[in-house]
């Protein structure tokens, strides 16, 4: 499966989808519809005004989009049925609401969040299509930030950034992608739309470092595309003679705001058994393995968000005290 997706604003986006299908000759069934999900961005509840807009199809007669969690099912119907054991090459570009993919951090903030998410279609996606590969156009003037101290500029972190010197912007891309169990893929990360020349860092004095200065606080990477110019800006640690320093979590509001879906699925599911669970119950509350909840946990717990503790033979897991108290519980 190849994903293209292309940021150019705040007001628009477009996406487009390549795929071979195959209905498995144990089959029983004709398919005549393919339901994929795609979203990331949207906050539980939102429904966007935009419809989504089919630009260019190849092998599907309808397109129907049913809004769903943090983004949408797109309900393909196919030009021709497919009986069990027949392959099929679709393409779908549609343009669509970029709330989709990016969403602001805070509220009146030049900062933004994006997140991809795509699940696996109910059909087969047969070889090569079943390497997932995705390329990401970011807006114009996009800077990439890292989400928070600590964690990577590009998540998986085996993304490129690359320039495009006919668009003059960023150009991410990832090369078969990870499949979630029972899931699918998903990729993310956090830029800047707006004048960087206000931007400063907050060193552990806590004084404001010009991006043009050097700080000593740990390794920042901004990425800033103008034209078909791509500068990057690094800050690193002045001296190597000094002890390593652990690196500060993000702040408990930004953490939270960077979660994706499953991992909001998680921390309410501990929040909801007073804060502490046992990790061996995480996968038959959420529904996850436990190589994703072990994975979950692992990010969560680089971004501050819960700690774990082994208690005996038991590993458990609770939610943070600044988490617990930007969310107004007790601790």
């Amino acid at each position: 499966m190849e994903l293209t997706v292309d940021l150019a604003g705040e007001n628009s986006a477009t996406i487009t989808i390549e795929m071979g299908l195959s209905n498995p000759p144990n089959s029983t069934v004709r398919v005549s519809a393919v339901s994929l999900y795609i979203g990331g961005g949207y906050l539980p509840g939102y429904v966007s005004a935009v419809e989504p807009q089919v630009t260019s199809s190849e092998g599907i007669k309808e397109l129907r989009a049913v809004p769903s969690r943090s983004g949408m099912n797109l309900i393909m119907t196919l030009s021709s049925p497919l009986d069990p054991g027949e392959e099929e090459n679709i393409s779908i570009s549609l343009s669509l609401d970029p709330s989709i993919f990016m969403m602001q951090v805070r509220n009146n903030s030049d900062v933004y969040a994006m997140f991809i998410s795509v699940e696996k279609p109910n059909l087969t996606v047969r070889p090569p299509f079943s390497d997932v590969g995705a390329t990401v156009l970011l807006p114009p003037g996009a800077v990439l930030v890292q989400p928070g101290p600590g964690l990577p500029l590009l998540s998986p972190e085996s993304g490129e950034v690359l320039e495009d010197p006919w668009a003059g912007r960023t150009r991410l891309r990832w090369e078969d992608l990870e499949e979630y169990p029972a899931s699918g893929w998903s990729f993310r990360t956090s830029f800047i739309l707006g004048d960087i020349s206000s931007l400063s860092v907050q060193p552990s004095n806590n004084t404001p470092v010009s991006p043009t200065l050097t700080s000593q606080w740990g390794l920042v990477v901004l990425l800033v595309a103008t034209n078909s110019v791509t500068m990057v800006v690094s800050w690193i640690v002045a001296s190597r003679r000094r002890a390593p320093q652990r690196v500060k979590p993000a702040e408990p509001e930004t953490a939270l705001e960077m979660l994706d879906e499953d991992e909001r699925l998680i921390l309410e599911k501990i929040i909801s058994r007073g804060g502490v669970v046992p990790q061996r119950d995480l996968p038959a509350l959420t529904g996850f393995s436990k190589s994703k909840v072990s994975r979950i946990l692992k990010r969560l717990d680089k971004m501050g968000v819960i700690s774990r503790k082994t208690v005996g033979k038991t590993k458990m897991v609770s939610v943070s005290p600044d988490v617990r108290e930007s969310l107004g519980q007790p601790s």
